[in-house]
């Protein structure tokens, strides 16, 4: 905890992206777990800091500290989808030269994380990066067959992914008290459905009507 705020929050706590500006740490943390698990490769995973040449310290000093491979997100901590209605969507692309450099420098292999949003954009992250693989998170988890060459319109390809997942989820499921069944649905419906769930939320609680598609995201 930092500056006796009782919050369980990533910034206050210095996890996640806000631990990078503490380098010494990182690396310790990284050298305890390379040398305690010495048959097991350690990874990490970082975004951008706001000048080049920090980052590229930084993801030195963490293989110098033992890691076998690095992720590098193309983002800065400032380059949430939060903020895009603030600073416009384009202030949210991934910086792929950055981690080009990243890669250039670095003897470990070196993942892309960012702006992977189809087979395509893989293929041309991997060309312009130089980077031994890429790392694809919401994308993929809104088209879980991202990476397969496939034509088919997109409001068919999501009814069909969707039947897939759920026939899935019947034939295994979940163990989990409040499996994330609802959630991954929603990823995948995600742009038929069309509006967010946080904007039908503040409408349902001001007593507001909501239109069908608000229903499903509250459903």
């Amino acid at each position: 905890r930092k500056g006796g705020h009782q919050t369980h929050s990533p910034r206050c706590r210095r996890y996640g992206a806000y631990l990078l500006r503490d380098t010494a740490r990182v690396t310790r943390i990284v050298g305890t777990l390379a040398s305690g698990l010495r048959k097991v490769p350690v990874t990490a995973k970082i975004r951008l800091l706001p000048q080049r040449r920090a980052s590229i310290d930084l993801a030195l000093a963490i293989e110098e500290s033992g890691a076998a491979a690095l992720c590098v997100h193309g983002r800065t901590l400032a380059q949430r989808p939060k903020y895009a209605e603030k600073h416009g969507v384009e202030s949210l692309a991934p910086d792929w030269d950055a981690i080009a450099e990243i890669a250039r420098v670095l003897k470990i292999p070196v993942i892309a994380n960012g702006g992977i949003e189809s087979r395509t954009d893989a293929q041309r992250c991997l060309s312009q990066t130089g980077c031994a693989a890429v790392m694809s998170a919401e994308a993929l988890l809104e088209k879980p067959d991202l990476f397969v060459e496939d034509e088919e319109p997109a409001i068919p390809r999501m009814l069909r992914l969707s039947r897939e997942f759920l026939d899935l989820a019947e034939r295994h499921p979940s163990p989990l008290k409040y499996p994330p069944t609802k959630s991954h649905l929603f990823k995948i419906l995600h742009r038929l459905i069309g509006v967010e769930q946080a904007q039908a939320r503040r409408k349902a609680a001001a007593g507001e009507p909501l239109t069908e598609r608000e229903k499903l995201k509250l459903a």
